[in-house]
């Protein structure tokens, strides 16, 4: 069986032997390995694009002044009612 991931590829050897030293060092499959990566890539894409939003944020003086606003009434809500308990 071969896998896909390799296939049509002039750097498919560059590849495996990446992905072989990872599972050797870690003591896990290649699988593991894989969605491993996969998972930290997704992760670092996740971040990424959360620091370009709040980059836009800040960019944008009426956005910025909304987003204020409305944190400082949600924050007013944080002692609703905790005085009677």
């Amino acid at each position: 069986m071969t896998n896909k991931l390799f296939e049509d590829d002039q750097d498919d050897e560059k590849r495996k032997r990446c992905v072989e030293e990872w599972r050797k060092r870690r003591g896990d499959s290649m699988t593991k390995v894989i969605e491993d990566m996969l998972e930290e890539h997704r992760r670092i894409a996740f971040f990424e694009e959360l620091d370009k939003g709040y980059k836009a944020l800040n960019s944008d003086s009426a956005a910025l002044a909304e987003e204020a606003e409305e944190d400082r009434l949600w924050d007013s809500t944080l002692i609703d009612g905790l005085e009677d308990e």
